[in-house]
């Protein structure tokens, strides 16, 4: 008898886009490709940043409509309610009708949901308007159509620079919020998901769902147009085919979701991503997202800037604080920053050291940002201490954003086979809405028990005790094939060949991207 045993090699497989070329013409022609979803993801960034505006305007008593704190935390979080089930329907959709598709309905419920705040009255039509916004955040962030257009080598610049854009959109709101009501911004708002919406018919579908479709003529046109005509698309279809059969013959989605403990290439990669969006949460930013006007309003509520008019944002008898919305401005242009620096840095350095620099910088700006907080509790009326609290604010911004808030959107994208990576990845963004909303809704509970210093001291000890269990689990993607990445998670094989002609001096075929260990022994 011939045993052989078979163990993944460590070769880079063929990648899926594979003769990508690293010129700047055809970097264009990515870029290009992907302005909608840039837009899209600008909006999505004005909205996350939105209630942060609107709610502590809101709460003033010179405001269009009064809410309460129950109402506002309901305004916070109630975008992402509804966003679990569209995440999943969104995967399911995507494999039906293509990544393109859904970029094309996302664009309408963000239109919707920016009319609805420009025709508020009461607090129910803004909670319409949330739920609207929802189902497009759903709709982008479940897409697959950046990882399946780009090339390897501009896969992770271009995803992050989703993340980039998104900073951006929010740091315009805020930046609106300081000279701007609320309604006014709104009436503004609705331009980008409109240029979104139209730029959509100039981009091509994703050739990976082309393929898939079997129109290979179609891929063939989108294949040229996002890497240029003298581009081998014939071969490329061909290995884009190729894998595909070669998932589909692995893999029925419905069948492998109930066989899941069988599928380690399903179920490592997705308990991998489902724990780095639940440490997400514990990184603090969600809710200084969400609440940072209301924070530092209460941080500076004793310093006021002399002769400065601000007519927007005050009355005779309550205003909201004009370094609250100088802190709000400051932060986005922190993580603005930090975005942009993280795009270079995914370059140069593994994910797994950028994950772990990010997470040690955090518990420390975390530790830090609470022992401040405790001393002004102390000293109301001291200064420098309230502008500490910003500057260590800032700190952790720029620390989550290098990884803890970033990678886990873009580690989605890249663990998940194409067979099965918009299912996964919409399940995955229907447990982190999930997160955020307990997250949103609990905070206030939290700082009533525990004052914000008490909350950001629990964020810390969080994130200090899942960096031991990260450093264990976290792959390494970098520089990798998509190919190469999923061979990670298949475990080793051994198959046992039968020599029926005791012929020991030649070797039994073994398939080319296995290493292979003989050993003979006598029947």
């Amino acid at each position: 008898m011939t045993i052989v045993r078979l163990t993944p090699t460590k070769e880079k497989l063929v990648p899926r886009i594979s003769h990508a070329v690293s010129s700047k013409a055809r970097s264009r022609t990515q870029i290009y490709a992907l302005v909608p979803i840039y837009l899209l993801q600008f909006c999505y960034g004005m909205n996350t940043g939105f209630p942060a505006i609107l709610t502590p305007q809101l709460r003033e008593p010179c405001s269009e409509f009064m809410i309460t704190e129950n109402q506002e935390s309901w305004i916070v979080s109630l975008d992402n309610v509804a966003t679990p089930l569209i995440c999943l329907c969104s995967g399911i959709l995507q494999q039906r009708y293509g990544p393109k598709y859904i970029l094309v309905s996302a664009c309408v419920p963000y239109l919707l949901g920016w009319i609805m705040v420009v025709m508020a009255t009461n607090v129910e039509c803004l909670y319409i308007s949330r739920v609207l916004v929802g189902i497009s955040h759903a709709l982008i962030t479940t897409t697959v159509y950046t990882v399946e257009i780009t090339s390897r080598e501009m896969r992770g610049t271009l995803s992050l620079w989703e993340s980039v854009v998104r900073c951006a959109g929010c740091l315009l709101i805020y930046c609106m919020g300081f000279f701007l009501r609320w309604n006014r911004i709104a009436l503004i708002a609705p331009v980008i998901p409109l240029m979104a919406l139209i730029s959509c018919f100039y981009i091509p579908e994703s050739p990976v769902y082309l393929v898939r479709q079997r129109r290979f003529s179609r891929a063939s046109q989108s294949l040229k147009q996002l890497f240029g005509s003298k581009y081998n698309v014939t071969e490329e279809i061909e290995l884009i085919n190729s894998n595909l059969d070669h998932e589909s013959g692995q893999h029925n989605v419905f069948e492998v979701l109930k066989s899941v403990p069988n599928h380690p290439e399903i179920y490592k990669p997705f308990g991998i991503v489902l724990l780095l969006s639940a440490i997400q949460q514990f990184s603090g930013m969600s809710i200084l997202r969400a609440y940072v006007v209301k924070i530092f309003d209460s941080v500076f509520h004793e310093t006021s800037m002399p002769e400065f008019n601000h007519e927007n944002v005050q009355c005779d008898q309550s205003q909201t604080s004009k370094e609250a919305y100088i802190s709000a401005i400051v932060i986005g242009l922190v993580r603005l920053l930090s975005s942009l620096l993280l795009s270079n840095f995914l370059k140069v350095y593994p994910r797994r050291s950028l994950y772990l620099t990010s997470i040690t910088l955090s518990v420390i700006s975390l530790v830090s940002l609470a022992s401040v907080q405790l001393c002004l509790q102390k000293n109301s009326d001291c200064q420098p201490l309230q502008w500490l609290v910003l500057v260590f604010a800032c700190g952790l911004v720029f620390s989550v954003q290098l990884g803890v808030q970033t990678l886990p959107m873009l580690l989605s994208g890249e663990l998940f086979s194409s067979d099965i990576r918009a299912l996964g990845k919409s399940m995955i963004r229907s447990l982190t809405c999930v997160f955020l909303v307990i997250s949103l809704k609990t905070y206030p509970a939290l700082q009533g028990t525990l004052d914000i210093y008490g909350t950001f001291f629990l964020f810390s000890i969080v994130l200090a005790g899942s960096a031991p269990l990260i450093y264990w689990l976290l792959p390494e993607t970098k520089d990798l094939s998509l190919e190469t990445i999923q061979h990670y998670f298949q475990p080793a094989k051994t198959q046992f060949y039968v020599d029926l002609h005791h012929t020991t001096n030649k070797s039994t075929p073994v398939p080319p991207s296995y290493n292979y260990e003989m050993s003979n022994a006598g029947l």
